[in-house]
């Protein structure tokens, strides 16, 4: 009877060993609860066991990393796939397939939010793309942009320079990072990101105009008007028409008081848009500086047209007057002026 027992023990053993192929149990036990009953936290168990009975069972940790991926606990699915490859590559295609199918779930995710004004939960979503496969450059992208609209500026500078890690010619990143230095006020890094634009990518990146005109600001604010004015005239000898470099170049003339340069800055651009409030204040002081009277009285009612509650317009729209001999219109728009500051 026993030897009956027995013999039936070592043919059901026999016949286990044909089905699962010398497989270990809790394996075959792992991926029933996985692709049949979908119980991830039942899977795992059993993924442990067979890593206890068989540390170097690459499938073993291959499944325990799919477990951890329906849970959504992504690090836990890097760990148990990286450790499956350790042992082995047999379940490299499999792992690279998860990993993308995760990355793409949480990307297209974190891309909805963000256009939907949900910058803080769109950044996780990123955040996660990133810890299953941190070799994107574009996640880190995505995940800076996210930082930086939920205005955590910092965050998103390292985020872009993970991206450049990645892609050393990936200047929107250097450009994005000057932008935040900028808001940060922290010019020096300002300009020095700007300045990889203007030298290695050159006039051929859609970043370059605005990369020149921001250094020169940036060393503007610095009190370093001959940097600036050396990056605006070299952006105005490749691009003569640029307005925004001819108006930052117009303001350094004006503090340098070389009024008839000032002028010939200021000009083309008032002319191009003579309905902007700063074109006209600026082409005005530059005019009545040089005793062009009338053209400054021209000028700042134009201001005043503009902003008609602007103080400072009518304040200079008075000197203008007076300065070309009308103190009756120069009264006027001195007591518009003090009304107007009183009111503030």
């Amino acid at each position: 009877m026993k030897r009956s027992i027995i013999m039936l023990l070592m043919a059901t053993m026999a016949l286990l060993l044909v089905v699962t192929g010398c497989q270990n149990p809790a394996v075959t036990s792992a991926k029933i609860y996985l692709n049949t009953n979908q119980d991830p936290d039942k899977a795992i168990e059993q993924c442990k066991l067979a890593i206890q009975q068989v540390p170097t069972d690459p499938e073993a940790y291959y499944l325990m990393g799919r477990a951890y991926a329906m849970k959504k606990m992504f690090p836990e699915m890097n760990d148990a796939f990286t450790n499956s490859l350790k042992n082995g590559p047999k379940f490299q295609a499999e792992i690279d397939q998860e990993r993308n199918v995760q990355w793409a779930g949480l990307l297209n995710a974190g891309v909805s939010l963000y256009q939907n004004d949900k910058a803080k939960e769109a950044a996780e979503k990123f955040e996660m793309a990133t810890t299953i496969l941190p070799e994107k450059a574009n996640t880190w992208k995505y995940l800076g942009s996210a930082y930086a609209q939920s205005d955590n500026n910092m965050k998103a500078i390292e985020a872009f320079k993970k991206a450049i890690e990645l892609d050393a010619a990936d200047y929107e990143s250097y450009y994005q990072i000057a932008n935040l230095y900028y808001a940060e006020k922290n010019y020096e890094e300002a300009i020095s990101n700007y300045m990889v634009i203007i030298e290695k990518a050159g006039t051929a990146s859609k970043f370059y105009a605005d990369a020149m005109s921001r250094a020169g600001i940036c060393y503007d604010i610095l009190g370093q008007p001959q940097k600036a004015q050396e990056i605006y005239e070299k952006a105005l000898t490749e691009n003569p028409e640029d307005m925004n470099m001819r108006f930052n170049m117009g303001r350094i003339f004006l503090q340098d008081k070389k009024y008839d340069k000032a002028l010939e800055m200021f000009q083309p651009v008032y002319d191009a848009n003579p309905d902007n409030y700063e074109n006209a204040m600026s082409i005005g002081w530059a005019t009545i500086e040089l005793k062009n009277f009338e053209d400054a009285v021209k000028y700042f009612k134009k201001a005043t047209e503009m902003k008609p509650e602007n103080h400072q317009a009518w304040f200079w729209l008075g000197t203008a007057y007076v300065r070309a001999g009308d103190s009756d219109n120069g009264k006027i728009a001195f007591d518009k002026s003090d009304e107007l500051k009183k009111s503030e």
